[in-house]
Order: structure tokens, then sequence, then C-alpha cells
């Protein structure tokens, strides 16, 4: 299929562009800047460039433009904040990826749906209120070297978790597991590996380079 990917300069887009093509489709690219795999430098905001794009002979639209708000936790280094959202809210980008290629491989049978797609949460609802309260100590009650761990690396665990993503759904109707979750980082720190995400911290999204991230 010819796919239209926005967001193709993007932190997503790098991944998911190449992904795409490996299974036997067509990039369109279409994002505020330049990049690799972006054929259209524009905006979605934007009529008329989307018209000039859809001109091309679009099959199926990957929208993976936005713009992630800055993290306000900045007591805690950035692989630090990410290794503690894999306990609830996180995902690599390779498994972001591949989550949308699931999607699109299954959106002819399924329609119209909404999925949350997260790396698969070590707690059940028993334990929500306890999360919110006390956090460090569930995660220590399920991973009893994950303080020690942490600790050699100079993290710390969160103290309150107020929300919890459930990818449930979408392990039922994608047929879709993330393949990294937070023992797969507990068990990286044991083996003195690397951690088993990307963080570049030197990243900048491309509206900010660009200064034009308005409508966007």
């Amino acid at each position: 299929m010819r796919i239209l990917l926005t967001g193709s300069s993007g932190w997503l887009g790098r991944y998911l562009a190449p992904r795409l093509r490996s299974v036997g489709h067509a990039i369109i690219g279409l994002d505020v800047a330049p990049g690799t795999d972006t054929e259209f430098v524009g905006s979605v905001a934007d009529r008329a460039t989307v018209d000039r794009v859809f001109a091309r002979g679009i099959d199926a639209v990957i929208h993976a433009a936005a713009l992630h708000k800055p993290d306000t936790d900045r007591s805690l280094s950035g692989e630090n904040l990410k290794a503690n959202e894999f306990l609830h809210r996180r995902l690599t980008v390779e498994d972001a990826a591949d989550a949308h290629i699931a999607a699109l491989d299954r959106a002819p049978l399924l329609g119209f749906d909404i999925f949350i797609v997260s790396a698969p949460p070590p707690f059940d609802r028993t334990e929500a209120a306890e999360l919110k309260r006390d956090a460090a100590a569930v995660i220590t009650r399920r991973f009893p070297d994950a303080a020690e761990l942490f600790t050699r690396r100079g993290w710390t665990l969160p103290a309150s978790l107020g929300r919890v993503y459930d990818p449930g759904y979408a392990e039922r109707k994608l047929g879709f597991r993330c393949r990294t979750d937070f023992t797969a980082i507990l068990a990286a720190l044991r083996e003195g590996r690397e951690v088993p995400f990307v963080h570049d911290p030197a990243y900048v999204s491309p509206a900010p380079r660009m200064d034009i991230g308005r409508g966007f």
C-alpha cells in the first residue's frame, strides 16, 4: 500500500518509515521539518498541503504527527524517568512502530477502534490505591531487588503512580503485545547491560527545531 506517514521526521516516524518499507509498503512522508523520509514539508493543519499529498494516491494514513509535552520531572534523569514509566505508561519506540503495523494489518477487519498500547504493567486493580499512596512498596513487593538495582544506577523508584495503562484490549483485538517491559529493564540492570530502550538526550522534536509548531 501507499502509506501517508505524518510526523515522518519525528521520533516515532524515523522508526516507522523503515519498518513499513520492510513489510512492503511505499511511504509518502509529511512533516513540518525535513527528514530522510519526508517528501512533503508542511503542516497537517494546512488543507492545501494535505490535498497536494492525497493527490499522490494514498491507500492508508498513519498519523504520527504530534508534539509531546516537555518532561516536567527534572529531579530524575531521562533514563530513570523512562524506566519508571515502563511500570505504567511507556513502551519502546520499536514496539510503538510494530503496534502501528499490527493496527494497519487488522484495520480492514476491525474498522474503527481505539487502543491503548503500552508495556504490560506488572500490577493488578487491587493495588490501585496502594500505588497512589506508596508505589515503591508495591514495586519492591513484586520485584524485591528493584530498589537496590536502581540505587546502583543512581536512580529512584516512583513514590506514587496516579494511573496505570491497561493494554489488554489491544492484545486481544490486535494480537499485539509489547516485547519490552519493566522486567526486561531490571534484567539488563542485573546483568550490567545497556537498558533495552532508546534514550537520546540530544534529540529535539522537529517543530521546535523549525520554530513553526503552531497548529500542528
